[in-house]
């Protein structure tokens, strides 16, 4: 636990300064209020009652003044109590009284602090597949990055467990009439793990450190919602014209249109604060190291040993501190799916994900097998440039010629489900349903070989080819469980058409690259929620542009209306349909081709509760988890 500073007057320091005057108010007419302590991180003593004020000289004839200064020592581990008293004209009984008072109470207070330390601490142990990219919320990438800030940081609002976005570092939030400016309240008890208050000026700096390419290149365009912001950020405008400014407790931000999820959307980490005293003086190193990382959330580094575990220790500073359960989250870093189900079964960690393939070795050692939508479509990505995957026929064809149904089943043997669309299943959509219940299916070119034989026909017509003139090339990610479905939808593609299909599995680097160069036909693409909206993942096809560094991307009028209409509709069921129908637009023209919608297996050990998984970041939230010892 970080030193208290002895000049900030924090919330710790105030509880025990109500101690002090509940012990120097001991029974002067045999009345006090009663004091329950309780152990939080075995060190923090919390005082649930205060003494009646020793200053009412109805109550107290005695005219009395006490002042108490409590300064924590954490290297020593103890506590220095100087109490001032003054006491006009006491009594010699009056005096007897108080001194056997405070003897008493200091004996009983020392036990009482004994007895707190003694309380046994709630550990979590965890393994994630990979080390996060940065503990920097602005600048990092993947999922494992998720899950680390998501739990680090405190953004401006936060999904609670039924999705909906609650306060946070924000105790409350007015819209304008035209959905523009959002006004957030930012809460003055809040703290960085340092001791230093977060304030509506970290969260200003967050954004414009992005904008001002200190950090974040990655999550640019989703910050570009705010009122010139992309501009500022190609460097056209400076960046006092951004719409974001703090004044005092006062974050108000403008936007380009109006976003009615947008208090979704500040729960994603581009929109997260950080200190700027802290962070300036550490450059591109912010992040990079525990000593390098600063936290405003439940929870900051303690220790980052690289390639090996993070240890996360609850933020004493954190404003809801006191509904944070777990103390410690031992995070170790296995990149071997079977080593993490092995030391799951051992006990030695208390939460793993893992694929279809390892469903049945759970379940036969008797371990419940759970599952979540996690938010991520799985989709062919074609490049339009080429003049093959830039036909619409062949597209139509490759699209009918997948019996979805059989490859959720057959090939990928997981929680997943068929796809029903681009948008994935567990979006929020209206009416107290997901986006895919209240839509419905919008798959146009479902599974159906005869058709599958006809559009495929007529695209080599269009293009004046043969089947065997066409080899196409297919690339994805070198992890499961897409080699896997790499290699199937080669062969479904190979028998259907007669033709050849590369399939090529790459590792990170090379997969992006090929994906900047174009240098493929079709790419499997993953892509999960980044708000708990279906514009996450369509957003991106509303461009006026029509091309692109001089390649053609996909560009559509109508879709660009439906999207329109979507961006400027209040009412919340309209709104979603307008996206319906821009989204059947993308199914007509298939720039991508839905494949299925992502699930995900999991356990949990029986000690802990109040896991909650979702279908948008971080996809595990143990904000509310607790350890049942």
């Amino acid at each position: 636990m970080p030193p208290l500073s002895e000049k900030s007057y924090t919330t710790e320091r105030r509880d025990y300064d109500e101690l002090a005057m509940l012990l120097l108010t001991v029974s002067f007419r045999g009345k006090t209020r009663n004091a329950r302590a309780g152990a939080v991180r075995g060190q923090k003593a919390q005082f649930c009652s205060v003494a009646e004020s020793a200053t009412d000289k109805k109550r107290y004839p005695h005219r009395f003044f006490a002042q108490s200064i409590i300064i924590y020592r954490h290297t020593e581990r103890r506590f220095i109590m100087k109490h001032l008293v003054n006491i006009n004209k006491p009594s010699k009984r009056f005096r007897s009284i108080l001194v056997l008072a405070l003897a008493l109470a200091l004996v009983s207070s020392s036990w009482g602090f004994a007895q707190a330390a003694s309380a046994p601490e709630k550990v979590l142990n965890i393994a994630i597949a990979s080390e996060p990219s940065t503990l920097d919320p602005n600048a990092g990438i993947g999922e494992t990055w998720m899950f680390t800030v998501g739990h680090l940081y405190e953004p401006v609002t936060r999904l609670d467990t039924s999705n909906e976005a609650v306060p946070g570092s924000a105790l409350e939030w007015t819209v304008s009439d035209d959905g523009l400016t959002y006004v957030f309240t930012i809460r003055d008890d809040n703290g960085w793990s340092n001791g230093a208050k977060a304030t509506a000026a970290d969260f200003e700096y967050g954004v414009k450190r992005i904008l001002q390419h200190k950090s974040g290149e990655n999550w640019a365009s989703l910050v570009f919602d705010i009122k010139n912001a992309a501009q500022i950020f190609a460097g056209a405008l400076p960046v006092e014209e951004a719409g974001i400014k703090a004044e005092g407790d006062k974050l108000t931000i403008t936007l380009e249109a109006p976003e009615p999820y947008f208090p979704k959307l500040l729960t994603f980490a581009p929109y997260f604060g950080v200190n700027e005293e802290f962070v300036e003086p550490t450059g591109d190193k912010y992040g990079t190291e525990a000593s390098l990382t600063l936290s405003n959330g439940p929870y900051y580094v303690e220790s980052w040993i690289h390639d090996d575990k993070l240890v996360f220790k609850k933020n004493p500073y954190y404003w809801n501190a006191a509904n944070i359960n777990i103390d410690t989250i031992n995070i170790y870093i296995i990149p071997d799916e079977n080593t993490r189900i092995n030391l799951f079964q051992n006990g030695d960690i208390d939460y793993v994900e893992f694929s279809g393939a390892k469903k049945a070795v759970l379940e036969s050692s008797g371990i419940e097998v759970k599952s979540y939508e996690n938010g991520r479509s799985v989709y062919l990505d074609a490049n339009l440039a080429n003049p093959v995957s830039g036909n619409l026929n062949i597209r139509k064809a490759l699209s009918s010629a997948i019996d979805r149904d059989i490859f959720v089943k057959g090939v990928l043997k997981d929680a997943s489900k068929p796809a029903e669309g681009i948008i994935p299943f567990g979006i929020s959509g209206a009416e107290g349903k997901s986006f895919r219940d209240f839509i419905g299916d919008t798959l146009i070119y479902e599974y159906d070989p005869e058709k599958a034989q006809e559009y495929f026909q007529a695209g080599l017509d269009e293009l004046g080819l043969e089947a065997s003139d066409i080899t196409l090339t297919l690339i994805s990610r070198n992890s499961e469980p897409y080699v896997t479905a790499n290699a199937a939808l080669q062969e479904i593609f190979q028998e259907t058409f007669g033709i050849k299909v590369s399939a090529e599995p790459l590792d990170r680097s090379s997969y992006s690259a090929r994906r900047s160069d174009y240098s493929y036909d079709f790419c499997i693409v993953s892509w999960g929620a980044d708000w708990d909206d279906a514009t996450t993942f369509i957003h991106g096809f509303y461009l006026p542009e029509v091309t692109e560094s001089g390649r053609t991307v996909y560009s559509s009028e109508t879709y660009n209306e439906f999207y329109r209409t979507a961006l400027f509709e209040k009412d919340p069921a309209l709104r979603q349909k307008a996206l319906g129908d821009a989204e059947r637009v993308l199914m007509e023209d298939l720039p991508r081709i839905p494949v299925w919608s992502e699930g995900q297996f999991y356990a949990v050990a029986d000690r802990l509760t109040g896991v909650h998984n979702r279908a948008v970041v971080p996809y595990v939230d143990i904000v509310w988890a607790d350890i049942v010892q």
